[in-house]
């Protein structure tokens, strides 16, 4: 069986496919609104999710296959783990982009594998989410991958997660990798959690991924779990070492589809990764940055006094001279008429740009207004 979180009546609930027949186990039981519900009372009546599942699948909750469509993040975990260099495409890759390239071959030969902390629950997108890529890298992909889902440590279940990362920023120094993998929108599980009986063998599961750009292909290629040099027990058992496990975790296992050396993701790609009995999560690719103090603009040098300015550039280390732009702010021939991805909202109108010169605005040189602006400045995006 496969669980979908999906909205029906304007109200999320807890879907069941038993046999591509759909089930709304929440309409059944109230108190089974999320995986996590289903999963204590498994682990409560010492049972799996689909021996639970069986007893409330009734006629009268059956619905349409089209509410797939709104599904959503499948299952909210505490943390989000991964695993790396698993496989050995993995190893090549990540020793071709590193600076110590030596450390990738050690770590998939050890004994003890690479796990690390990848994302909490605000940083976790679900089905036909954005997913993130850092606005100061410049080389981003996706990694595909099996996601073992735990409950207190236990597996009771499987999913897809994409371990979005920088391979600029982690290549540059692996000490870097909490900084290319951990950040705004980061990671993607989904479309579903399939149970235990569901994955008869997880290490036998056909895996595929597509990238569109503008319509078109640019990327495709597949492989089998089967690859993996560390079996899933394993991972679990190092995950579960010395380590008060979470209620609900998600444990991603590593991947071998790894793009070419001169790929990178660009803004509204369209990523497809399909895991054999999971199914297929789709996510489109989006900027995260971080908004700065730097998103004011000193339009004219007459806008503001001196005295304003200094205070500025003490306050808020603004430099350079009065009409200059501020630091880091995209070189752009006109940026007072420059729409950034994404918004900021100062008003009723989304900008990323604030002039206190502007006199059409309305908005004066005060001091104390500009702190204010500056400190609604500081948000991601």
């Amino acid at each position: 069986m496969n669980y979908h979180r999906v909205r029906i009546d304007d109200e999320r609930r807890l879907v069941v496919n038993a046999d591509e027949s759909f089930f709304d186990l929440t309409r059944a039981n109230e108190g089974i609104s999320r995986f996590r519900d289903l999963a204590k009372i498994a682990t409560t009546m010492d049972t799996g999710t689909d021996a639970v599942a069986r007893h409330l699948i009734e006629d009268r909750n059956r619905v349409d296959p089209a509410v797939i469509e709104t599904a959503s993040l499948p299952v909210v975990a505490d943390e989000v783990w991964a695993a790396g260099v698993t496989y050995q495409i993995s190893e090549e890759a990540r020793e071709s982009e590193s600076s110590m390239p030596e450390m990738y071959l050690d770590v998939y030969e050890s004994d003890r594998p690479e796990l690390f902390f990848k994302a909490t629950p605000s940083r976790t997108v679900g089905p036909n989410e954005a997913v993130g890529i850092r606005g100061d890298s410049t080389w981003d992909v996706p990694e595909p991958e099996l996601g073992i889902v735990l409950y207190y440590g236990d597996i009771i279940g499987y999913t897809i997660g994409n371990d979005m990362s920088s391979r600029e920023i982690e290549g540059s120094n692996p000490l870097f990798l909490p900084q290319a993998k951990v950040y705004d929108r980061c990671c993607a599980l989904g479309p579903s959690v399939a149970s235990i009986e569901t994955i008869n063998d997880p290490h036998d599961l056909h895996m595929e991924i597509e990238i569109r750009r503008d319509g078109k292909q640019i990327f495709d290629d597949a492989t089998s779990t089967g690859e993996m040099a560390r079996s899933c027990e394993e991972l679990v058992s190092y995950f579960n070492r010395h380590n008060k496990a979470p209620e609900l975790a998600v444990l991603m296992t590593g991947t071998a589809l790894v793009p070419d050396d001169e790929f990178t993701l660009q803004p509204d790609d369209e990523i497809e990764i399909f895991i054999e009995n999971i199914g297929t999560l789709e996510n489109q690719v989006t900027v995260v940055w971080w908004w700065e103090v730097s998103v004011v603009l000193i339009r004219y040098e007459s806008a503001i006094s001196a005295e304003t300015h200094s205070k500025l550039s003490q306050r808020w280390g603004i430099t350079g001279p009065r009409g200059s732009k501020a630091l880091n702010m995209p070189s752009v021939e006109d940026p007072l008429n420059y729409r950034f991805p994404g918004s900021m909202h100062f008003g009723s109108e989304p900008s990323w740009i604030w002039t206190p010169g502007n006199q059409s605005s309305g908005v004066g040189c005060d001091i104390s207004t500009i702190q204010t602006l500056i400190m609604r400045a500081h948000c991601w995006r």
